[in-house]
């Protein structure tokens, strides 16, 4: 608490923006840390190696809520979700854990506790019991690179205590001043244009490279301030898009990393959240974190930017980021080559039975192909064509132009038509219902039916446009495709009825457990065919169709010789003589198919 009263009597409000906390992150992480100490300490030492086998058997099906986006008809948040009716859905619906976005908002989080705005700890815990009846896990999210300009940002500034070590925070020297933007108002900093970052990078303040020709920067300069030793300073420091300040994770106080093992601490042992995902943390953190959450029986999750290569790593799961625009890029242009691409890399670079496929959002620009951008010298075929990524990207780019010129062929699901024809209108969108409930249900049942955890948002299950602001997930929702979560239990012809029948199949074929063998070459441009081997050794494809005709596709392999083709989701046999090993697989317009080739069983 000393520290907060210096903090108050010495910081005033024109460097520093008011805050509400009573004291500093760093005085609550030794609070916890001291508090859960004995329990760490007794407890069995982790596994060094990712448990993603335990993970998809305790937890395969995932599902998110915006707390943002939340109609809670005059209740807190968190009361109106404890509804038991909400729980009963998607349990129903076959959804193990659930992850409420934004209850301690890690973006610019000053404080472990709840955001009040969402209610109270005793209102969560009425949340997490209705959860528990239906055998539903928590998601929690830990504190990402960056905190809030909080308590003990503006302690930093003064230079007050360890404070200063906590971020990317580095004093300038007077006679430097000058290079530095001024801050008007009562602003705290203001940003650095590239061209003063690359000068101060030549002066040896900035050790990390930048971006040239960007406006802005990420480095931002503050005004001049006194410290608690009466010293005037100016800092820079690395800040986010949101401008909260960027911790600096390997300074030898490990101040950052004290704050993030509370934060987790908070979340496993005190809110009951058994899943915690990690978001863009540096390896050493990320490494630490997760064997903390391991050693304590959870599990943990990353989501890191970058290339195929930023899909590995030491925890238990990882998003994945790269078949998403891939994915994007197929529908727009009924072309699924540069689809097939990605998935040949995932294959070859990383386990895909760890991965985490998101339906939402879908809201992804078609420019973002991380994998590219990452590794823009890299060579890669496509179209029998050899070029770099940065080519290729280029190229990627201009197919989409091309095909979005006019009138898209084809129907997208309604977040891509809302992200790439923003002026549709509901009336339009009306007309289109059953087209677009069959090609969302073509998406989910193709991330769905692959391995690794499948996870989908409220705005899915509703069918609500991205730009959405409010969804209720218990009443009447007149601009979403789909009415409420148990309203369309009731109707077998809805999205979550169909999604229940995908995630039975999900379920009776352990598919979160099989294993992704390979992409199969097709002479057709719209279809993309995996090989999988289930869990029970029998082989499997999953296919699906990007374009707006039926296609055929002649196969032949060893693996469909002395086997009956079955559609699982149907039960049906599929056109096969037993014992050939030719196999023709037929595909609807924009559909998704599973075959599982049946041994005759031995008598």
């Amino acid at each position: 608490m000393i520290f907060g009263i210096i903090y108050l009597c010495l910081i005033p409000l024109s460097v520093c923006p008011p805050a509400i906390e009573t004291e500093p992150m760093l005085i609550q992480a030794e609070k916890i840390a001291k508090t859960y100490a004995p329990l760490v300490a007794k407890s069995v030492p982790p596994s060094l190696t990712p448990q993603t086998e335990a993970l998809l058997n305790y937890a395969p099906n995932w599902f998110s809520i915006d707390l943002e986006t939340i109609q809670t008809d005059g209740k807190s948040a968190l009361l109106y979700l404890s509804d038991q009716r909400l729980w009963d859905a998607l349990a129903e619906i076959g959804i193990n854990a659930v992850e409420l976005k934004g209850l301690k908002d890690a973006a610019s989080q000053t404080s472990f506790q709840i955001k009040p705005e969402f209610g109270t700890e005793h209102d969560y815990r009425i949340l997490a019991q209705a959860a528990r009846k239906r055998g539903i896990h928590l998601i929690g999210q830990s504190i990402g690179c960056s905190t809030g300009q909080g308590i003990d940002f503006a302690m930093a500034l003064k230079n007050i205590g360890p404070y200063p070590e906590l971020y990317a925070l580095i004093e300038i020297d007077p006679e430097n001043w000058s290079l530095l933007p001024d801050v008007k108002g009562r602003r705290i900093s203001a940003n650095i244009p590239w061209l003063t970052v690359q000068t101060l990078h030549k002066m040896g303040y900035i050790p990390t490279h930048f971006d040239p020709y960007v406006k802005t920067s990420e480095w931002n300069a503050t005004a001049p301030i006194v410290g608690i030793d009466h010293k005037t300073r100016r800092w820079i420091y690395l800040s986010n898009k949101l401008g909260s300040p960027y911790l600096d994770w390997l300074n030898p106080s490990f101040g950052a990393l004290r704050i993030a093992a509370a934060d987790t601490l908070y979340m496993l042992l005190t809110l009951g959240q058994s899943i915690i995902q990690l978001d863009e943390l540096p390896c050493n953190a990320e490494e630490t974190l997760s064997l903390t959450i391991r050693k304590l029986k959870g599990f943990s999750a990353s989501l890191r930017k970058g290339g195929v290569e930023s899909l590995q790593g030491c925890t238990d799961a990882s998003y994945d980021h790269l078949i998403p625009v891939a994915c994007l890029h197929a529908f727009i242009t009924q072309d699924a080559s540069a689809l097939k691409l990605m998935y040949d890399l995932i294959i070859q670079c990383a386990a895909p039975k760890r991965l985490i496929h998101a339906l939402e959002p879908f809201g992804r620009l078609p420019d973002d192909w991380a994998e590219l951008i990452h590794s823009p010298q890299k060579k890669h075929r496509y179209h029998e064509e050899e070029m770099s990524a940065a080519q290729l990207r280029k190229q990627l780019l201009k197919e989409d132009v091309l095909h979005m010129k006019g009138e898209m062929n084809g129907a997208l699901s309604w977040t891509m038509i809302a992200n790439l024809q923003p002026e549709i209108t509901l009336c339009d969108l009306e007309k289109k219902r059953t087209t677009l409930l069959g090609l969302h249900l073509t998406l989910a049942t193709f991330f769905a039916w692959q391995p690794g955890i499948f996870s989908l948002s409220a705005q899915d299950l509703l069918g609500a446009a991205p730009k959405q602001t409010t969804i209720d997930l218990l009443g009447e929702n007149k601009e979403c495709l789909y009415s409420c979560a148990p309203g369309q239990l009731m109707n077998p012809r809805s999205f979550a009825s169909g999604l229940q029948k995908i995630l039975r199949v999900r379920k009776e074929l352990c598919l979160a457990h099989s294993t992704l063998v390979e992409t199969i070459e097709s002479e057709k441009k719209n279809l993309l065919i995996l090989r999988l081997q289930l869990q029970n050794q029998k082989p499997a494809l999953l296919a699906i169709n990007v374009g707006e005709q039926e296609s055929e596709e002649v196969l032949e392999s060893s693996f469909y010789a002395h086997t009956w083709a079955i559609d699982p989701l149907t039960g049906l046999l599929e056109p096969k003589c037993f014992d050939s090993s030719f196999f023709t697989l037929k595909m609807a317009p924009f559909s998704t198919k599973l075959v599982v080739f049946q041994p005759r069983h031995k008598k």
